[in-house]
């Protein structure tokens, strides 16, 4: 879907960051599937075609995979990052990271590559030069007040993820 708005909208899209996304349907069925790989043309009505979408994207875009994936192989997310047209395209693979518990695995370090990644691009969508290693978490005390549009906002999500994540190592 994110592919799919990016290519269809353009320029109203500042970037894209894609988790644990699929090639394609029929690649998906390749994978999960293989004993109907011979019939797959005939029963598949879509495609979603993240692959091909993306070659012709050159918006920002960051790729978040977990390699221990066990619903879209993560070969996936690695095809997409390779045939990516952007200039400006990240890869962060989540060691041990799944499906749907990327976040847990990165910690701490899953907030600093998506905040590395909105600000730079923001910046850089204004005009302004993205600094080569972004300072990802703000040091509350010696930015009061300080805080770009949006900052604080990151800030509180990183504070209520770090608490989650506190509480299931006590858990």
């Amino acid at each position: 879907v994110a592919t799919y708005a990016a290519k269809r909208f353009g320029d109203r899209v500042a970037g894209l960051i894609l988790e644990n996304t699929f090639t394609n349907i029929p690649d998906m069925v390749d994978s999960l599937f293989p004993y109907l790989s011979l019939v797959k043309g005939m029963v598949l009505a879509i495609e979603w075609p993240s692959q091909q979408r993306l070659t012709e994207i050159s918006r920002p875009v960051l790729f978040v995979g977990g390699d221990q994936d066990e619903i879209v192989p993560h070969h996936h997310m690695l095809k997409l990052h390779q045939v990516a047209g952007s200039e400006h395209k990240r890869l962060y693979v989540v060691q041990g990271g799944k499906h749907n518990d990327s976040w847990q695995h990165g910690g701490r370090n899953y907030l600093v590559k998506l905040r590395e990644f909105i600000f730079d691009f923001r910046r850089r969508a204004e005009g302004e030069e993205a600094p080569a290693a972004a300072a990802a978490v703000v040091d509350e005390e010696e930015a009061e007040g300080e805080l770009e549009p949006g900052a604080a906002a990151l800030d509180e999500v990183t504070r209520q993820v770090e608490s989650s994540l506190r509480q299931r190592r006590t858990a």
